[in-house]
């Protein structure tokens, strides 16, 4: 995927962000942007620091130091439901959808926040774009497969009608055909418009689908650039993307 013009300002900005669990450091110094139009992922290994960055976005975990914002705007210090408002939404790691309530419950949960006239538009939208939630609108969630609680997170992020959506594992123990469908939904809310930030284990995968990228380790960026020249470079290749 070629990389669109980035003109004007970032959707989503990090710049010099700390973040600490306690005394030790998680994040150091960490910048990058999503800009419209972008996927960007965000690669490393396993406590490399991936999912705590999704997590200081959306402040769940407060930034020592540095800025986020969102069109300019300031959200260090933002409660997360007030995040959630302003348009950054964040889909977790592990699914973490509610088991006990049905499909139809989780996903109006995912819009609380909002009054406007678009809210059943966008369920329909939804519904469209994941058709098995369509036929399981009554089930609990806890009775879904895997892929379908991660089709179940994913429309209920989306019933926030994100500015910028934060996607943290989404093909994490799904079988490949699961993994195939998630991606190609994930490229469909793109190209419909809305920015998304990617942690995704398959680092090969996630770079295919990215417009952009960058490498994380112990809390900081090491590499950037487009996921095209990084699928390129030697030691992503190692570290990250394996044979062929």
């Amino acid at each position: 995927m070629s990389a669109p013009a980035r003109n004007g300002a970032p959707v989503l900005s990090l710049r010099g962000v700390d973040t600490f669990y306690g005394r030790i450091p998680a994040l150091r110094d960490l910048s990058l942007d999503v800009y419209e139009g972008e996927i960007v992922a965000l690669i490393g290994a396993n406590g490399a620091g991936k999912t705590t960055t999704l997590r200081t976005v959306s402040g769940l975990v407060r930034a020592a130091r540095g800025e986020i914002t969102l069109h300019g705007a300031s959200l260090v210090g933002v409660a997360p439901d007030a995040i959630v408002r302003k348009g950054v939404v964040h889909s977790p790691e592990g699914r973490r959808i509610f088991p006990r309530l049905t499909v139809f419950e989780n996903l109006h949960l995912g819009g609380y926040a909002r009054k406007d006239a678009d809210l059943a538009a966008d369920f329909e939208h939804v519904l469209t774009l994941f058709p098995r939630l369509r036929e399981r609108l009554k089930q609990k969630g806890g009775t879904l497969s895997g892929g379908e609680q991660q089709m179940l997170a994913i429309g209920r992020a989306l019933m926030g009608r994100p500015k910028v959506l934060l996607l943290d594992e989404p093909s994490l123990g799904l079988s490949p055909i699961f993994v195939d469908t998630i991606f190609s939904v994930i490229a469909d809310i793109n190209k419909r418009g809305v920015p998304i930030l990617l942690i995704e284990q398959n680092a090969r995968k996630a770079l295919h689908l990215a417009t952009r990228a960058y490498v994380i380790e112990t809390g900081s960026i090491v590499k950037s650039g487009s996921a095209a020249d990084l699928l390129a470079d030697d030691d992503v290749r190692k570290a990250y993307l394996g044979k062929d």
